[in-house]
């Protein structure tokens, strides 16, 4: 995200978390699976890369519903809200 963004977008960048510009992130199947801060130089992406290429997302998608679910207090549906 750039500075404007941030500045522009203060949902999206609570949401995403960014506290510091830049941040490199990357989502697979819609789901974030990796955030850093900080600049990194060509030749440090590659390893993030192949390891957001190599991840089974049936498991992060597993580890992420038993997370979201210990964080919903009982009665609500989803963390956006609503009722059951």
């Amino acid at each position: 995200m750039s500075s404007p963004t941030l500045v522009r977008r203060p949902a999206l960048a609570a949401a995403a978390q960014t506290r510091s510009i830049p941040t490199l992130m990357a989502l697979r199947d819609g789901v974030l699976v990796f955030a850093q801060p900080g600049a990194l130089p060509a030749a440090g992406l590659e390893e993030p890369i192949r390891a957001v290429c190599d991840l089974d997302m049936d498991e992060v998608r597993t580890k992420a519903a038993g997370r979201v679910a210990t964080l919903v207090p009982p009665g609500v549906s989803s963390i956006a809200g609503g009722g059951t």
